[in-house]
């Protein structure tokens, strides 16, 4: 099960690694969250499976302006193995931009929840 959860505020206007140089969604940036179009959960959830976790492992995510995920490290972890997977898993996601009160596409972070068991 995935839970897209919090629009989150960020307060750095950096770009991190991996990701178009650009402000980062500031605070009242965004009229629309950005939308997930496509995911892939099969490695942590087999990894879940295997180890027998339970609980919620939480992501953030650096969405471009183009819908794909740039950056994303873990917030909350679950297991070493299953934060490995799930952040090989995220980095494929496929979302629909954060829009700007212009309806511009604009990078914006993302948390999301990841469940195991």
């Amino acid at each position: 099960m995935i839970t897209a959860f919090l629009l989150t505020i960020v307060t750095s206007t950096a770009a991190p690694a991996g990701c178009p140089a650009g402000p980062i969604g500031l605070v009242g940036c965004c009229r629309d969250a950005p939308r997930m179009l496509s995911h892939y959960d099969v490695p942590y959830r087999q990894v879940a499976r295997r180890r027998h976790l339970r609980g919620v492992a939480i992501v953030e995510l650096i969405i471009d302006a183009g819908g794909t995920v740039c950056a994303a490290h873990i917030l909350k972890g679950l297991d070493p193995e299953f934060d490995r997977a799930a952040l090989a898993a995220v980095k494929l996601w496929r979302f629909r931009p954060a829009m700007n009160y212009k309806s511009k596409p604009v990078m914006a972070a993302f948390t999301v929840s990841l469940k195991a068991g």
